[in-house]
C-alpha cells in the first residue's frame, strides 16, 4: 500500500513523502509492522500534486501535478522493494511527460491492462498501454479515451478494481462513491 503526502496547492514545499507498507489484513490484526518513507523531491521545483499511481509491473509511482492551467507534469520515482535495510530513502523524481490537462485529481493503473486511469473535477482520461510494459513515455502521446464524470462537487479519487470496474468518490458529506459507466464523451449516453 502506498500513502501520499504530497499535495501542496501553494507549492511551497521543497519534499513530499510518499509511505510504502504492507497492508495489514484487519481480521487479523491492525498494526502496522514497517513503513518505508520515500522522501522525494522535484528536479524543476515544488508542486502540487493529488494524484499517485502505483504500477508494479513496471515497478514505478507515477506522481501528476495539478494545476489550472491547461498542464500536468508527469513525473515518475522507482519502486522500491520493501526490505528491513531500507526504511528510508530520498529520491528526485523524473519528469516524463506534460499532458493537457487541467486540475488533475487522482490516478489509478489497471494492474492487468497497464492503462493508467486519470481524473480532473470534470472527465475521466484512460491512457491505455499497448503493451503491459509499454514505457510511459509512449503511453503518454497517445490520445486519451475521455469519459465525462457526475456533476459531483469535486471527483478527487479514482480506482481500478480486479474486474476492471473504475470507481471515483468526491469530496462532501455524504461522500459519494460511483462506478463509471465507460461510454466515451460525447456519444450521448451517461
Amino acid at each position: 500500500m502506498l500513502i501520499a503526502d504530497c499535495g501542496d496547492n501553494a507549492r511551497q514545499r521543497s519534499k513530499i513523502h510518499l509511505f510504502l507498507l504492507d497492508e495489514p489484513d484487519p481480521l487479523e490484526s491492525g498494526t502496522v509492522k514497517e513503513v518505508t518513507r520515500i522522501t522525494v523531491r522535484y528536479p524543476d521545483g515544488a508542486r502540487d500534486c493529488e494524484a499517485v499511481a502505483v504500477d508494479s509491473v513496471r515497478n514505478q509511482i507515477v506522481l501528476l501535478t495539478k494545476s489550472f492551467l491547461p498542464q500536468s507534469g508527469v513525473y515518475v520515482v522507482p519502486l522500491p522493494r520493501l526490505t528491513k535495510k531500507k526504511l528510508d530513502i530520498n529520491v528526485t523524481a523524473t519528469r516524463i511527460a506534460t499532458l493537457v490537462l487541467p486540475l488533475v485529481t487522482a490516478a489509478d493503473f489497471d494492474a492487468s491492462t497497464g492503462d493508467l486511469w486519470v481524473t480532473n473535477y470534470f472527465q475521466a482520461f484512460r491512457f491505455r498501454a499497448t503493451q503491459r510494459r509499454q514505457s510511459f513515455a509512449q503511453q503518454f502521446k497517445q490520445l486519451p479515451d475521455a469519459f465525462d464524470l457526475p456533476k459531483w462537487r469535486q471527483v478527487e479519487a479514482v480506482a481500478v478494481d480486479q474486474d476492471q470496474n473504475v470507481w471515483i468518490t468526491s469530496e462532501g458529506s455524504p461522500t459519494p462513491l460511483g462506478k463509471l459507466i465507460l461510454e466515451p464523451s460525447g456519444s450521448g449516453g451517461k
